[in-house]
């Protein structure tokens, strides 16, 4: 069973252009009635399994959700290792796109076989963190396989490296400028800098683009008092802040890189800026990870 609903999206021509967007929500509002009766452990155990996408992020928000109506504090740690799980689950996700969905735009057959693996990647990295593999319990207990977990990461390292950048992820981070991309789009080969210049030789770059703003920071009174407003289905449907609706997307999340600040000033957040930003969402990911390793307060270093 899934929760996550479907986006209904409408277009309206007008002279051969899109003079109208409708977007309609199919997010089940009842879901929470799933949860009614049950303890905060059966729902943290249930609840990562709801979700098709992301249900990693999805427990771990909860469990944070529960600490916090319960006045628990948070071990770093163990929120550390969470973090590691996070990265590795938006890893996965971002790879599945690529090399399932991006082969299709070019008529090519999707890379299945190269993307199998990260499941199990992710399985073997819970595994590497906790104790019989729970990381969503409010009693969580580490039980880290530190070689383990820098081999997952050296692994996923490779794996950017092979599959989408021709190079290491870091090293592709260090393209500066929309004449640089292009660059590396000419001289690659993989499915990722191929789609970048054939959108750039059909003339898309700028393709959907729109005004849009990024989610800021709730203020959480705030958001609580939304929740628990009379009108609180339609927001939790169609949500919006301050009377806008805002992106929690990578480009929302990676706005403030220096690419993509120029494929925006040159392309608005079209197609190519969106693009770009899911790469560089996922070249930063083992960085990432190895900082979490890193951190003086984990039990990892």
């Amino acid at each position: 069973m899934h929760i996550e609903g479907r986006l209904w999206i409408d277009l309206y021509p007008v002279a051969g252009q899109v003079g109208r967007v409708n977007i309609q929500s199919s997010r089940p509002l009842q879901a929470a009635q799933i949860f009614e009766g049950k303890t905060a452990q059966e729902v943290l155990m249930q609840l990562p399994l709801l979700f098709s996408v992301c249900g990693i992020a999805q427990g771990t928000a909860a469990v944070r959700a529960f600490q916090q109506a319960l006045a628990q504090v948070a071990s770093i740690p163990v929120d550390a290792a969470r973090a590691l799980l996070v990265q590795m689950e938006t890893a996965r996700e971002h790879l599945w796109r690529i090399l399932i969905d991006w082969p299709q735009f070019l008529e090519e057959p999707a890379e299945e076989r190269h993307a199998a693996p990260l499941h199990s990647m992710l399985r073997t990295l819970r595994k590497a963190l906790f104790m019989d593999g729970d990381g969503f319990s409010l009693q969580t207990e580490l039980q880290v396989g530190q070689g383990a977990l820098t081999d997952l990461i050296d692994t996923l390292d490779e794996m950017l490296t092979s599959l989408v950048f021709g190079c290491a992820p870091a090293q592709w981070l260090q393209i500066a400028n929309p004449d640089g991309l292009s660059d590396w789009a000419r001289r690659e080969k993989t499915i990722a800098a191929r789609l970048l210049q054939w959108v750039s030789r059909q003339g898309w770059q700028g393709l959907g683009a729109a005004e849009s703003r990024s989610l800021p920071d709730l203020p959480e009174a705030e958001l609580d008092r939304q929740l628990d407003a009379p009108g609180a289905g339609r927001f939790i449907a169609e949500p919006v802040w301050n009377d806008s609706t805002c992106e929690t997307t990578p480009l929302a999340r990676q706005s403030e890189c220096t690419l993509i600040k120029l494929l925006s000033h040159s392309y608005g957040n079209g197609l190519l800026t969106r693009l770009v930003a899911r790469l560089v969402e996922l070249a930063r990911i083992p960085a990432t990870m190895r900082t979490l390793l890193e951190q003086p307060d984990t039990v990892y270093a």
